[in-house]
């Protein structure tokens, strides 16, 4: 099961492709969240999957009743505000979007 993972600009491209691996069919991702749900009892919840420690850009995974999700890519600013970005329905739009952030 994936679990909260940091990466830097050295490992972002192995991190990312498994990443990409772990929630590439959207079965996995239902799994996933399945498992986390056993633990968090809460209708909306918000999970950090990776984070680039150098940009300080994150990979979240919202989960919404009845086992729907959406990515986030979230770009944490200097004075600490979170912006999100747009939401991704598949793990490979959520990538293109987090490259797209650490290139701004």
């Amino acid at each position: 099961m994936w679990t909260y993972t940091k990466c830097t600009s050295k490992d972002r491209e192995e991190k990312l492709n498994k990443l990409t691996e772990a929630f590439a069919r959207e079965k996995d991702c239902s799994r996933y969240l399945s498992e986390v749900q056993k633990f968090i009892n809460s209708t909306q919840t918000t999970i950090v999957l990776l984070q680039d420690v150098e940009d300080n850009v994150l990979i979240e995974m919202d989960y919404v009743p009845v086992n729907d999700y959406v990515f986030h890519v979230v770009n944490i600013e200097e004075n600490g505000i979170k912006k999100q970005g747009l939401p991704c329905m598949t793990i490979k739009q959520a990538v293109s979007q987090f490259m797209a952030e650490i290139q701004d």
